[in-house]
């Protein structure tokens, strides 16, 4: 699918990026849509295929800084680095609003992800849970239900 985006004609991307919520003042070159696709595709096929998605390991390349950029300006939200879960969760809230999902929705997710960090938090000790669940994961889900 991103190869397929990749090789659209530049306009169209944008006006396909336009139409899925992302602003084109961020978006000049219209690959700012791929870069969510790639940043998407490695959890997408890792939850798909059953695998361990908790610690990132699933990522198969770096995820482009203008999407982190991106994403930290117009949330408020410091240290996007897609190397802990919590930035794919904080991805997937900033891509359900720019597509106009409702905002009980994206709180569901949120409140989900939240329930699953601390059944994780009770059932492990506290040196496995904070190598995976980073200290900063709770201040990022708040300021992502703020922006939301």
């Amino acid at each position: 699918m991103v190869h397929f985006f990749d090789c659209i004609d530049e306009q169209i991307r944008k006006e396909i990026s336009k139409n899925v919520g992302i602003k084109s003042a961020v978006d000049n070159d219209g690959m700012m849509l791929s870069y969510v696709i790639y940043a998407l595709k490695d959890l997408r096929n890792a939850v798909a295929h059953n695998n361990t998605i908790f610690d990132t390991r699933f990522k198969t390349s770096s995820i482009n800084t203008r999407l982190a950029k991106y994403i930290s300006q117009e949330t408020g939200i410091a240290n996007i680095t897609f190397n802990t879960i919590a930035d794919y969760v904080i991805l997937i809230c900033f891509m359900m609003k720019a597509m106009v999902r409702p905002k009980s929705e994206i709180m569901a997710f949120i409140r989900s992800f939240e329930q699953n960090c601390e059944t994780f938090r009770k059932n492990v000790s506290s040196s496995i849970y904070m190598s995976v669940i980073y200290t900063d994961t709770r201040a990022k889900l708040k300021a992502i239900k703020a922006y939301i």
